[in-house]
């Protein structure tokens, strides 16, 4: 297991890395979208943004995106993120951020019998922020990735659909402790 390979009582500070901020890429294009003044638009598979950024104190970071799927075929988004040019665990490799999808209406028809009737959905449209995480179920947490005290490199990857992304956050992992323990 990754997290086991690793020995951390320090909470670090949070990194936000805009998309205004990056480094370049390949195929990723800037522009404004929604409440995004200089967001990065992903159109192809395996086109590329990367940020530099420090560390200040070694430690798990939990990662967050903020991102806008683009209207396409409606399958979620696929992504995957290197840091300092590999994956640290090989759930990197494959990330799925999910599109949100609301009803059409609020109104509910009834069939024959009375019962409701769901309606149409439509995608929600905009930026949500969602953590990196296993989207089987199988673990509840976010994706969490040490990182020594330095300077680090980030590679933003993108797989299949299009999307639009603000930024990546990097936010410092504080285990909740149990009662037992307190």
């Amino acid at each position: 297991n990754y997290l086991k390979g690793f020995q951390s009582s320090d909470v670090g500070t949070k990194v936000v890395l805009k998309s205004e901020n990056a480094l370049g890429g390949n195929s990723a294009k800037t522009l404004s979208y929604a409440d995004c003044e200089k967001a990065l638009e992903f159109t192809h598979s395996g086109s590329f943004a990367e940020w530099n950024f420090d560390i200040e104190k070694s430690a798990f970071y939990e990662i967050y995106l903020t991102y806008a799927p683009l209207r396409s075929n409606g399958y979620d988004v696929n992504i995957s993120l290197q840091f300092d040019g590999k994956y640290p665990f090989s759930a990197l490799e494959d990330i799925t951020l999910s599109r949100f999808w609301k009803n059409s209406t609020d109104e509910f028809e009834k069939d024959k019998n009375g019962n409701d009737i769901a309606p149409e959905q439509e995608m929600v449209e905009g930026f949500v922020t969602d953590s990196a995480e296993d989207k089987t179920g199988i673990v509840l947490k976010p994706y969490r990735v040490y990182l020594e005290q330095g300077s680090h490199r980030v590679r933003l990857i993108s797989g299949s659909e299009a999307f639009v992304l603000c930024s990546v956050t990097l936010t410092p992992y504080n285990e909740v402790k149990s009662y037992s323990d307190i």
